[in-house]
């Protein structure tokens, strides 16, 4: 029997490292992380798909346009679904609408999400990060490789 395409598996997680350090108590920080598809995997590569390098002698120099800060940006904005985050004045900071289908996506553009994801405090970031790399396991966190 051929493979049946299904939805992309959707994990929630709680975020207890920053319910932790930042003293969190009553409901806990949460997010739901999407597993990529093909789409979503071509738009994280694209990233790396300038690579300039200069010959000087025997020395070549090879530098790229993205940074580590970039790459894990995008990955997050590619799959999070849902997230329980709000801000100083209790409006969630992250904005999604459900489908159909019931599934939930993330319902701003990319710059509005920059925006909010800039909001947030590095151990935040760093784990919701880490998150989607459980959920997609091939996004190892490093960037393509070059030739």
């Amino acid at each position: 029997m051929p493979l049946k395409l299904v939805a992309p598996i959707n994990k929630e997680f709680t975020l207890n490292k920053t319910d932790e350090y930042y003293g969190v108590t009553g409901d806990p920080s949460k997010v739901t992380i999407r597993q990529a598809t093909q789409g979503d995997n071509e738009k994280r590569t694209n990233l790396f798909a300038e690579v300039t390098r200069v010959i000087e002698g025997t020395k070549i120099k090879t530098s790229s346009r993205w940074s580590y800060e970039q790459l894990r940006r995008l990955e997050v904005y590619l799959t999070l679904v849902g997230c329980n985050i709000t801000d100083d004045q209790d409006k969630p900071i992250f904005n999604f609408r459900s489908l159909q289908n019931g599934n939930q996506v993330l319902d701003m553009s990319e710059s509005h999400f920059t925006e909010k994801w800039n909001s947030l405090p590095p151990l935040v970031a760093e784990e919701i990060h880490e998150k989607v790399l459980e959920v997609n396991i091939s996004w190892d966190g490093t960037a393509g490789e070059v030739d």
